[in-house]
């Protein structure tokens, strides 16, 4: 049965769920993707597109029953391994998750039930009211990401990458420990140079090629006896957004929705510099209207303006400043310039 195409989709993921630490395959992490989908459609109140197959049925319990077809965690038309995919939902099965609410523990499995149908290719399972309360759980903050590009990577790592990257501005630092912990590493890559190889630069490199949201990174190291006389002891992670690589049918729905029409308040800054502004410098259309005069005075004295603003929002992100930092140093460079055309 072929795939019915999907419309890309922005899906938020609770922070908890993007933190936690666990060891999932990248099959599992797909049913997840999922079950975040399903639980924001239903918050959002809506009916769920049963044309792809997916529902969901809520029990007197409150318990959530899940129709899903298995296609639906396959990568595209060319993934067919339904074995991998089987394989996943056994394994999920297995998996808990846990929680203290007052004085209680709660100990619960990711998924219930698990029936999957080898005629039709249909998996049918449940999740218990407090796996999908941590889902739908924001109270620690969340992240927004393409749906779609999510379900295409290859690598388990890229995915959790992307999650913690998309819509980062601020670096993010982790020591050895908390990222082996965070990463399920510890059994795996003893050496600092196999996470480097095996982790880091394989998520690096998928990233740069397929997603929005990718990342630079630089050792946080201590001076040692060793044989370099440097001991790595964390990493700090430099978020980068990469155009290119945005869903473009859904960047112009996002963009609709964030700042109406381009071409209103403030159409007559350049593309570039907009762009730069909203999805760079992640400035809302009130902050950006209310220095508006500066960016445009900006745009007509600055050539390359998007180049001064990244240079700006590096060196802010390096030394910790924020949007404000920025704002005063574009108009620092502004009085330099004036002050230099006055002599």
């Amino acid at each position: 049965m072929a795939r019915p195409v999907e419309e890309n989709k922005n899906v938020i993921q609770s922070y908890m769920l993007t933190a936690a630490r666990y060891d999932f395959s990248v099959y599992e992490k797909r049913i997840l993707y999922r079950l975040v989908e399903l639980a924001q459609a239903e918050l959002q109140g809506k009916d769920f597109v049963e044309w792809i197959g997916m529902k969901v049925e809520t029990n007197l319990f409150g318990d959530k029953d899940i129709t899903m077809p298995v296609r639906c965690i396959l990568a595209n038309e060319e993934d067919k391994n339904y074995v991998l995919a089987k394989k996943a939902f056994k394994a999920m099965s297995s998996r808990t998750i846990e929680q203290t609410k007052g004085n209680v523990w709660y100990l619960d499995h990711m998924l219930e039930r698990v029936r999957v149908n080898l005629g039709t290719g249909v998996a049918k399972f449940r999740v218990s009211p407090n796996v999908w309360n941590i889902v739908l759980d924001f109270t620690k903050g969340y992240r927004k990401y393409e749906l779609k590009t999510t379900m295409q990577f290859k690598s388990v790592y890229s995915m959790r990458f992307y999650e913690l990257l998309s819509g980062q501005t601020n670096p993010l630092k982790y020591s050895i420990e908390e990222f082996r912990k965070m990463f399920s590493l510890e059994k795996k890559f003893k050496a600092v140079a196999d996470i480097e190889r095996y982790v880091l630069e394989v998520a690096q490199k998928e990233l740069d090629e397929s997603s929005p949201y990718s990342f630079s990174w630089e050792r946080q190291e201590v001076s040692s006896r060793g044989r370099n006389g440097k001991k790595v002891v964390g990493y700090t992670f430099y978020p980068k957004y990469i155009q290119k690589n945005k869903d473009p049918q859904l960047e112009k729905k996002e963009l609709q929705a964030k700042v109406g029409n381009i071409a209103g308040a403030y159409g007559m800054l350049d593309r570039a510099v907009s762009d730069y502004l909203l999805y760079n410098l992640n400035m809302t259309k009130e902050e950006i209207n209310a220095n508006k005069a500066l960016f445009l005075t900006a745009q007509q004295t600055l050539p390359n303006l998007v180049e001064h603003l990244a240079d700006l929002r590096e060196r802010a992100v390096r030394s910790g400043k924020g949007t404000g930092w920025i704002i005063n140093g574009l108009k620092g460079k502004l009085k330099e310039i004036k002050d230099l055309e006055e002599l």
